[in-house]
């Protein structure tokens, strides 16, 4: 039903026509009609809410690592999430999850696009696994004064650094993540931490 409102503007539904205010403008508009989808559509449109889900879990994860992200932190995920979907080799549309999918195309997501990790950590570091399976970081010497590189708005000069390591299982069948370990290597602003073998 539409009606006139106390400033004189039409608003409302009258039969297939809407009414709405936009900008101090009354605009007529049609009704928009259902559209029917394909089979196809319905599993591509799943599959994309399962990217959703599943870089909510990741963000939601890594928080305690990250204090800022940009305002493009969520459609960017979520746009790896799906591109490591699509390249899955098993699973079929609709059904598949990142455990079906290519994880290589998750590696170096950022959470804050203003201050890329790769560009402003300049630290050399390796991830690997012992013959036990058990996670072994390496991380190369680390001199704040040449390694960090500021973004823009930051201060020049910080009166101290925290690297922060996680392990994280995740069930994204669940949309379930444990924190197997977290481990802080604290610096002063200048002080220099030497190489670490195995972290």
């Amino acid at each position: 039903m539409a009606y006139i409102d106390n400033k004189g503007k039409i608003r409302g539904t009258a039969g297939p026509v809407v009414y709405r205010m936009y900008r101090d403008k009354n605009i007529v508009q049609g009704k928009p009609g259902k559209i029917k989808q394909s089979g196809g559509s319905i599993r591509a449109s799943t599959e994309f809410g399962l990217s959703s889900s599943a870089a909510a879990v990741i963000r939601r994860a890594f928080e305690p690592a990250y204090i800022h992200r940009d305002g493009k932190a969520v459609s960017r995920s979520t746009q790896q999430v799906y591109r490591s979907l699509r390249n899955s080799l098993t699973g079929s549309i609709g059904q598949r999850d990142l455990h079906d999918a290519n994880l290589q195309d998750l590696l170096g997501m950022d959470f804050n696009g203003s201050s890329p990790l790769s560009e402003i950590l300049q630290i050399s570091h390796s991830v690997s696994r012992d013959a036990e399976g058990n996670l072994e970081v390496t991380l190369g010497r680390f001199n704040p004064r040449e390694d960090v590189k500021k973004a823009a708005g930051y201060p020049k000069r910080a009166s101290r650094y925290r690297i922060r390591l996680m392990a994280v299982a995740f069930d994204f069948r669940q949309e379930y993540l444990e924190y197997l370990d977290i481990k802080d290597l604290d610096l002063q602003g200048s002080q220099i931490m030497e190489a670490q073998p195995s972290v």
